[in-house]
C-alpha cells in the first residue's frame, strides 16, 4: 500500500474518531440539559422529595455534570454501557436485540434505493428529453415533496389494509416461533417489504438526480466527444468510460445516504412497529432512559462515521487524486 493512501486513511480515521467523540459529547449535554429526567416517572402525590432524591443518587445523577461525563465517557471506552433504567437490563444487552433488525432494514432499504437509482438516473441521462425523462424528474420530484410518514401511511392502508397483500407491522407474525427455518424467513421477507420499500423510496429521489446530472455530463464531456470522433460506438462510451466518471460522484453519495436512512428508520420503525434503533430509542426518550439514548445515538453515530469513512476509501480507490487531499 502506498505511503499517500496510509496518509489518506490516517487523517479519514483521525478525523472519524474526533467526529465520534463530538457526537457522543453533544448526545450527553443535550440528554442531561432537557427538562425532566428519570426520577419524574416515579414522581406522584405519594412519592416524598427524599425518594425521589435517593432514586437520583442511586442513578448517579445528583453528581455534577462534568463527573457524569467523565464516569460516562469512561465506561463507554471500555465498551460499558451501563443499565437500562427501565428494565434494569444491562444496556448492550438490550441494544443487542435492535441493532441487527435495525442493519436489516437499512441495509435492504439502501440496496433498492442504489438499485433503482443507478436504473432509472441512467435512464434518463441516456435518454434525456424524452417522455421517459420527464417522467423520472417528474418522479423524483414527487419523492422530494411527499412526507415520509404519510406516504407509510398510505402504503398501509393500501397494502395491508385494503388488498391485504402485506403485512401492516411488526417483523414476524404471531406463531412464527413454529414455523421452520425457511418459512421463518420468508415470513420475515414479507413484513420487510412495507418499511424497506418506503425507506428506500423516500431517500431515492437525490440518488436519481445525482446519477442523471453527473452521467449527462460526462457524456457532454471533451473526453467524450473526443472518442465519439475517433469511431467508438456510443453504447460503448456510455457503458465503459462515461458510467465510470459519473460513478465517483455516487460513491460518495452512498456513504452520505447512510444519515438519511438511519434518520428515517427512527420514523419508519416506529410507523410500522418494527423492533429496531428508531423504535427502541423512541421508547427510551419517553422513558427518559439515559444509558440506552446515549448508547442507541453513539452507534447510530458511529454506523454514519463508518459509511462515511468507507465512502471516502472507495472513492480514494477509484480516482488516486483524492489521496492527498
Amino acid at each position: 500500500m502506498k505511503r499517500p493512501f496510509l496518509n489518506f486513511l490516517t487523517k479519514r480515521l483521525a478525523f472519524s474518531i474526533f467526529l465520534l467523540w463530538g457526537i457522543a459529547t453533544i448526545t450527553f449535554l443535550l440528554v442531561h440539559v432537557a427538562p425532566g429526567g428519570p426520577e419524574a416517572l416515579y414522581s406522584g402525590p405519594r412519592v416524598s422529595p427524599e425518594v425521589l432524591e435517593r432514586i437520583r443518587h442511586q442513578f448517579g445523577l445528583d453528581r455534577p455534570l462534568l463527573a457524569q461525563y467523565g464516569h460516562w465517557l469512561w465506561r463507554v471506552l471500555h465498551l460499558d454501557f451501563g443499565f437500562s433504567y427501565t428494565s434494569f437490563r444491562p444496556v448492550a444487552e438490550v441494544l443487542a436485540g435492535a441493532i441487527p433488525n435495525t442493519l436489516l432494514l437499512t441495509g435492504a432499504a439502501l440496496a433498492v434505493e442504489l438499485g433503482l437509482a443507478l436504473l432509472l438516473g441512467i435512464y434518463s441521462a441516456v435518454r434525456a428529453g424524452t417522455r421517459g425523462d420527464l417522467f423520472v424528474n417528474y418522479f423524483s420530484i414527487f419523492l422530494f415533496s411527499i412526507p415520509e410518514f404519510w406516504l407509510a401511511l398510505l402504503a398501509i392502508y393500501l397494502f395491508s389494509v385494503k388488498l391485504g397483500w402485506l403485512p401492516a407491522g411488526q417483523m414476524m407474525s404471531v406463531g412464527a416461533a413454529e414455523l421452520n427455518v425457511f418459512q421463518r424467513i420468508g415470513d420475515v421477507l414479507r413484513h420487510l417489504v412495507l418499511p424497506a420499500g418506503i425507506l428506500s423510496l423516500t431517500s431515492m429521489a437525490y440518488s436519481m438526480r445525482l446519477v442523471r446530472s453527473s452521467l449527462m455530463e460526462s457524456l457532454s464531456g471533451e473526453d467524450a466527444e473526443y472518442l465519439h470522433a475517433m469511431g467508438i460506438p456510443k453504447k460503448k462510451i456510455e457503458r465503459k468510460y462515461a458510467l465510470r466518471g459519473a460513478l465517483m460522484p455516487f460513491l460518495t453519495h452512498v456513504g452520505m445516504s447512510l444519515p438519511f436512512l438511519l434518520g428515517g428508520s427512527f420514523i419508519i420503525e416506529n410507523v410500522f412497529s418494527w423492533p429496531g434503533m428508531g423504535r427502541l430509542t423512541m421508547a427510551a426518550i419517553l422513558s427518559r432512559d439515559y444509558p440506552v439514548i446515549l448508547a442507541a445515538n453513539l452507534i447510530s453515530g458511529a454506523l454514519v462515521v463508518l459509511g462515511n469513512l468507507l465512502a471516502d476509501l472507495a472513492y480514494a480507490l477509484v480516482d488516486p487524486r483524492v489521496r492527498l487531499t
